[in-house]
């Protein structure tokens, strides 16, 4: 099997505009604890349009068959991790609205093509591994 995007839409179904934003925080907020260990990486397109992957770190979590950390099975998410998380996200998206490009012939950030869904994943980007 090899590593693919899949768009939080697939996760979610169709749903109306607002409980569709309420299910893609739920979405966020279960994949945390794997974000948050980059077992998961998220991108997302210049829509918004979010897409989610394994990293090598999560195949090898997978084919090693490890049992989810105990405060992984919590009903309570870990407060300190969602704002470290939320946290690095924020620095992540400051930090791509004003960077200037390394080389001035550069254009900058180009968007993911909606065509995403089922690309090899190249490198993984995490708001964690900045």
């Amino acid at each position: 099997m090899t590593d693919l995007w899949v768009s939080e839409r697939k996760l979610i179904g169709e749903r109306p505009p607002d409980e569709y934003r309420r299910e893609a925080v739920l979405v966020e907020e279960m994949l945390l604890p794997v974000l948050v260990r980059n077992y998961v990486g998220s991108c997302a397109d210049g829509h918004g349009r979010i897409y989610y992957a394994l990293t090598p770190a999560g195949w090898a979590w997978l084919d090693a068959g490890d049992e989810p950390p105990a405060d992984d099975l919590d009903s309570e998410p870990d407060r300190d991790a969602r704002r470290f998380y939320y946290e690095r996200v924020r620095a992540a998206l400051d930090r791509l609205d004003t960077a200037d490009p390394a080389d001035r012939k550069e254009i900058g950030g180009i968007p993911l093509p909606v065509a995403i869904e089922g690309l090899k994943l190249s490198a993984p980007w995490t708001p964690v591994a900045a």
